[in-house]
């Protein structure tokens, strides 16, 4: 039992961890001009993302689904990887190209 309350809530807890800190992240580093703040809506809804997954890996707590206990965690975790890459990646792009 003890096992399968670290796989529900640790990945919620680094979910919305590393959600917090990269919307913190992108609010401190705003910049003026209109191409700076695309970065920063890029950022912050990645971060804002990440702490919504992080509701979907605790889901199994109230869905009664089989098995969820596992498998909406660690698809919560794989769903952050790939939003945050999509995300930060344009962002980075963005600034890369204003400069």
């Amino acid at each position: 039992m003890s096992l399968g309350a670290v796989v529900l809530f640790v990945p919620a807890v680094l979910l919305a961890l590393g959600g917090a800190v990269t919307v913190v992240w992108a609010l401190r580093r705003r910049r003026g001009g209109g191409a700076g703040w695309v970065a920063v809506v890029l950022r912050v809804v990645a971060g804002v993302g990440t702490m919504g997954l992080a509701v979907v890996a605790v889901s199994p707590l109230w869905s009664g689904m089989q098995y969820g206990v596992v498998i909406l965690p660690v698809a919560a975790l794989g769903a952050a990887v790939v939003l945050n890459a999509v995300l930060l990646g344009a962002a980075a792009l963005v600034v890369r190209i204003r400069r």
